[in-house]
């Protein structure tokens, strides 16, 4: 998500008062993949009073390649998101041989900026064990921060493995088998 002035000065667009509901479940053999409820990858900018009520998965079988998944955003890079929520459930995976581990989170994935005001339920699940999950979010970086953000802890639970795995249809694999 990129927002421009008239002089091609990158500043980052605004998305406000939004609602989504339904389900994303992204498959891929190469390359990194960043996908959320609302958007996939925020540079600069902001989510601000919104709503997603999304079944995200994302599942990557390339060697060494990312797999991020989140309820609202795949990546935050130097945006804010704020007064926001994600009220479904996450999965992501990797194949066996990756070694790079899912990154998943109800809110965001990669949190290279700043989440504000923010509250996370439902649950999160990986095909593998993942090193990087988190209701708020799944990997905060240097520069990203998180303020005053809530999960609900009945329904916030971390599954990393293949029986709790989220499909396409948001069943998990103890309800469905993959």
């Amino acid at each position: 998500m990129n927002g421009y002035d008239d002089k091609g000065n990158l500043h980052g667009a605004v998305i406000d008062n939004c609602y989504v509901s339904g389900s994303i479940y992204h498959e891929s053999d190469n390359g990194d993949n960043y996908v959320g409820g609302i958007v996939g990858w925020q540079k600069k900018g902001a989510v601000i009073n919104c709503k997603s009520d999304v079944v995200v998965s994302c599942y990557v079988s390339d060697q060494d390649k990312i797999a991020a998944a989140a309820g609202i955003a795949g990546v935050l890079d130097q945006g804010l998101i704020a007064n926001s929520l994600s009220i479904e459930s996450v999965g992501g995976g990797t194949d066996g041989n990756n070694s790079v581990t899912p990154i998943i989170s109800n809110l965001v994935a990669i949190n290279k900026g700043t989440v504000s005001s923010c509250y996370a339920s439902g649950s999160l699940s990986t095909r593998n064990e993942s090193k990087y999950a988190g209701m708020i979010s799944g990997w905060i970086t240097t520069t990203g921060k998180a303020y005053d953000s809530k999960y609900d802890k009945e329904t916030g639970k971390i599954y990393a493995d293949k029986d709790h795995y989220f499909d396409q249809q948001g069943k998990s694999g103890v309800e469905h088998a993959i």
